[in-house]
């Protein structure tokens, strides 16, 4: 399972399968992802997560492109770019 901010996330092994193959075929160029997030009812929570993901992906060189937010639907997201399979720890850390 991939950790953020000391909680595990909910990705399984076929997800993470999937991120490693999108990774080795790309060459080491970046790909782009989308990332739900858990819901939360407070603000300061949803902000609180923003925040934590963005600095682990800055700190894996990535970048967050668009934020989304659909409170009618409880929906909140990110879309970015993940450095490439060249940089140590890109994906899915055990």
């Amino acid at each position: 399972m991939f950790v953020l901010g000391g909680r595990k996330d909910r990705l399984t092994e076929e997800t993470v399968a999937n991120w490693r193959e999108r990774l080795d075929a790309a060459g080491g160029e970046p790909i782009r992802f989308e990332v739900e997030f858990w819901y939360r009812d407070q603000e300061a929570r949803r902000r609180s997560a923003e925040h934590a993901f963005a600095a682990e992906l800055r700190r894996l060189r990535g970048v967050s492109l668009d934020w989304a937010e659909i409170s009618p639907i409880r929906y909140q997201a990110s879309f970015g770019r993940g450095a490439g399979r060249s940089h140590p720890g890109a994906c899915c850390t055990s």
